[in-house]
């Protein structure tokens, strides 16, 4: 082969080379990262958001949660900045932050457990991002569930009143204090000195002889009994009904479900007339049953019994970060308020399981 024609061959292969495989060396490199999520399983985090059924996403499911959240989060201090790991947004508050991700949906980070985030790297760290709302408990205790597992902070320290604690404070004698004598008591014996008085011919002014009566004691009048008020019938908490089997109190789940459906969507609604939210549906749909569920989805997770899918009953209710809804009695359904898109339906939940979905039991 002449010298030319090898020179044409290697120039060929070179373009050949170029355009199938060195231009698109970037595009491969650039795979999808994976990370542990708040099931256990991998999920896609990658360079771009996840789909979902919701249109609680990125900047706008931050605003919902900003407003949710309001109580504890205080006034925003810092825009919203979408910056950091996979795809996430971040926005100061006063009393903390909200962080979000595709995976985890927007969620709050508030008082000691913003601290010990913070001194372990916030996402970066091995805690991850925060997969649900934190939550209080009697004892001032706080728990949240992040991407690295649960955090626990334990109960604030009791402030010391103003003043001084009571054990400063002097102490009083319960004993009476003595009374002041007076110099002006009457001596009970006669004075030696008075003059004897001398007998008169005259009678007796009635006015210097006559004893003056002594006064008498003045009794109190006994007031009479005031009638003790008749204290007032806390109302009852529901409870599950004792009266129905579990399998007709399902069918009873089932049944108030489906009249929800049509049902239009509002962030923050728990009306049947004026709309609800996915956390405020359930919360009805049990409440109708005498079955007490806590309001928000983080806390209906956390509050059930988590169970297998394989063990999913109808009337369970299925959970993924930002969203709750109630398993139907049709195979792989669920009756949900998912967005102001669907409203209140009767949908397929694969996308919530392919998310990593948990199934909560409250019966």
């Amino acid at each position: 082969m002449s010298l030319l024609n090898k020179v044409t061959v290697a120039a060929t292969a070179a373009v050949m080379l170029f355009g199938t495989g060195i231009a698109s060396a970037p595009a491969v490199s650039a795979a999808p990262a994976t990370s542990q999520g708040d099931t256990g399983e991998a999920s896609s985090l990658g360079g771009t958001q996840i789909e979902t059924e919701s249109e609680e996403a990125g900047p706008a499911q931050m605003s919902a949660a900003a407003k949710q959240h309001a109580q504890l989060l205080g006034k925003p201090t810092s825009e919203v900045k979408c910056t950091i790991k996979h795809n996430g947004c971040y926005q100061a508050f006063a009393k903390g932050a909200l962080f979000f991700s595709p995976v985890t949906g927007a969620q709050p980070v508030v008082d000691e457990m913003w601290k010990q985030y913070r001194a372990n790297g916030f996402e970066d760290s091995s805690w991850g991002y925060p997969v649900d709302a934190p939550v209080v408990h009697e004892d001032g205790s706080v728990t949240q569930d992040f991407q690295g597992g649960r955090k626990e902070t334990a109960a604030p320290a009791p402030k010391p009143a103003p003043g001084g604690t009571a054990e400063s404070a002097p102490e009083q004698s319960s004993e009476p204090s003595p009374k002041p004598s007076t110099s002006q008591a009457p001596s009970e014996s006669p004075s030696k000195q008075a003059p004897r008085p001398t007998p008169s011919t005259q009678a007796p002014s009635p006015s210097t002889q006559a004893p003056s009566p002594a006064p008498k004691p003045k009794t109190k009048k006994k007031s009479a009994p005031k009638p003790k008020p008749k204290a007032k019938k806390k109302a009852p908490k529901a409870k599950k009904s004792t009266n129905l089997s579990e399998a007709q109190l399902r069918k009873n789940i089932i049944k108030h479900a489906r009249n929800g459906i049509g049902t239009r969507y509002v962030w923050g609604g728990t009306s049947p007339t004026k709309g609800w939210d996915c956390s405020g549906f359930t919360q009805h749909v049990y409440r109708q049953n005498g079955i007490n569920i806590p309001r928000v989805s983080g806390a209906q997770r956390s509050a059930g019994k988590v169970v297998k899918a394989s063990e999913a009953k109808p009337g369970d209710i299925i959970w993924t970060p930002g969203h709750v809804g109630i398993v139907s009695d049709k195979k792989g359904k669920m009756i949900d308020a998912g967005s102001r898109r669907t409203g209140t339906s009767e949908r397929s939940y694969n996308w919530m399981v392919k998310r990593g979905a948990k199934f909560i039991r409250y019966i």
